[in-house]
């Protein structure tokens, strides 16, 4: 049931709100861990319902931050409205869009904040009715898309003054990844996907304070602090993103189902079509350009395209790959290598090269391989996460300290390195001479480059057409 403020259920009577429910929040990772079925709809209700018990916690503990009823309503809409902008299958649409329209540059949190304008302008009254003013609506928007570098030394903010900046760590915290969007999909996802997690977000509420921090610019700034104990909560927190990574969001069958779809939605993309505003119709990568048509956008664009009943042969293709999508016949496998960073200019050589290294007879040509750099870290790219997170101690609990990497730790037992970088290498042709081809042109690449080939295939050659018996 949801408890939050009946202000914030008044968004879900938009069809902003109703498109929550048809949109995926893991994409396709379904085809893999087939529980993983939850909506974004139920994600927002509980990042809302956190970021209001959080909130609240701080209230309670320290009265002198003053935090008001507003500020705490702010916060509970910015939880609900934090991701309204998403498109179809979640984070897929992003790629989609920087694959067709780079010019665009599209990112669901400018498009959240574009839909979010449209909501405020058609709740008007319960605006002015439970007293939100203009700058508590600037603060929500801020909210939603936090400033760049919040700790530069003129304050970026303009809804809430700086005595009140520990307020925009609580939804979206840029600067240590440490906010309730992420326990939500943390405990949210890995209990639909079977995966055990550790870390308590409770006893992270419960150990937090607000103390004054001094950077090395001189500059002070109220941030949300943790007992020195919680240390390992934290490490739990971290490991548990590289976790979902790694099992689910980034599992090589997950992301070449992304592949298949995206190439999909491109063949697509001249031949389904949406109403704008004033009638016209947009194809898929337009829609994004007009708010009442993105409000019919979601996950039955997989269905609309595999019951398209065109002929033409872009249709065709585009339903052939939908229906492998749903027999789980993959595009095959040619190889992976360890990469220490997305080198843009290395891929495309690599990619170039391995085109060069087939047979001279070879109907395979670039357009066939897709490379898929795949990214683990625990939220810092290759940094401690850890060193971001203000701690304080039982004996001085308004004091602000920082670990640095050669500090003696309360938890011992921390990674060695916190990112792995993949390249993987997969196939559109599924004819077995040119995939064994393939293999054999990506092994002599890389010896070509001097990288290390990972041998043994992390699939078995065939694809598998049950969904019983998936591996995860």
């Amino acid at each position: 049931m949801f408890t939050g403020h009946k202000y914030g259920r008044n968004f879900f009577h938009f069809e902003f709100g109703l498109v929550f429910k048809f949109i995926k929040q893991l994409g396709l990772v379904d085809y893999v861990y087939p529980c993983s079925r939850h909506k974004r709809f139920e994600h927002s209700i509980g990042v809302c319902y956190l970021a209001g018990q959080f909130v609240c916690t701080l209230k309670d503990h320290q009265p002198k931050l003053a935090i008001t009823d507003k500020d705490i309503l702010c916060v509970e809409i910015a939880g609900l409205c934090h991701d309204l902008g998403h498109g179809p299958f979640s984070h897929l649409w992003e790629s989609f869009m920087k694959k067709l329209r780079p010019d665009v540059g599209w990112k669901h949190e400018k498009s959240s904040l574009e839909m979010f304008k449209y909501i405020m302008n058609q709740l008007k009254k319960e605006v002015e009715f439970y007293g939100l003013d203009k700058n508590d609506i600037i603060f929500i928007q801020e909210l939603i898309v936090p400033a760049k570098d919040p700790s530069s030394s003129s304050w970026p903010y303009k809804g809430r003054p700086k005595e009140k900046g520990f307020l925009y760590q609580i939804v979206a915290n840029d600067q240590n990844g440490v906010d309730v969007d992420k326990w939500d999909y943390f405990l949210r996802d890995s209990h639909s996907l079977g995966l055990k997690v550790t870390f308590d977000y409770r006893r992270l509420m419960k150990f937090s304070r607000v103390i004054n921090s001094s950077s090395e610019k001189g500059d002070e700034n109220l941030i949300i602090c943790f007992r020195d104990k919680e240390e390992a909560n934290l490490y739990d927190m971290f490991h548990t993103r590289m976790l979902l990574h790694m099992k689910a969001y980034q599992h090589r069958v997950t992301k070449t189902f992304d592949t298949m779809l995206i190439d999909a939605l491109i063949l697509a993309n001249d031949h389904i079509t949406y109403k704008s505003s004033d009638g016209k119709d947009l194809v898929l990568c337009d829609v994004v350009e007009d708010l009442t048509a993105m409000t019919h956008l979601h996950d039955n664009i997989f269905h609309k395209i595999y019951e398209n009943l065109s002929t033409d042969e872009n249709m065709v293709k585009a339903k052939e790959i939908i229906h492998n999508i749903l027999t789980r016949r993959y595009y095959p496998y040619i190889g992976h290598i360890n990469e220490p960073k997305d080198n843009g200019e290395k891929v495309k050589d690599i990619l170039q090269k391995l085109v060069e290294n087939l047979p001279p007879d070879s109907d395979l040509c670039v357009d066939d391989f897709e490379l898929q750099f795949i990214n683990f870290n625990y939220g810092n790219r290759d940094k401690n996460p850890i060193l971001n997170v203000g701690f304080f101690s039982k004996d001085n609990p308004d004091q602000c300290l920082f670990k640095n990497e050669n500090e003696e730790t309360t938890f011992t037992v921390i990674p060695k390195q916190f990112e792995q970088n993949i390249l993987r290498v997969v196939c559109r042709k599924y004819d077995e001479t040119l995939i064994s081809d393939a293999r054999k042109a990506f092994s002599k690449t890389c010896d070509d480059f001097h990288i290390k080939t990972l041998h043994g295939s992390p699939w078995s050659n065939t694809s598998r057409t049950s969904l019983l018996n998936v591996d995860h």
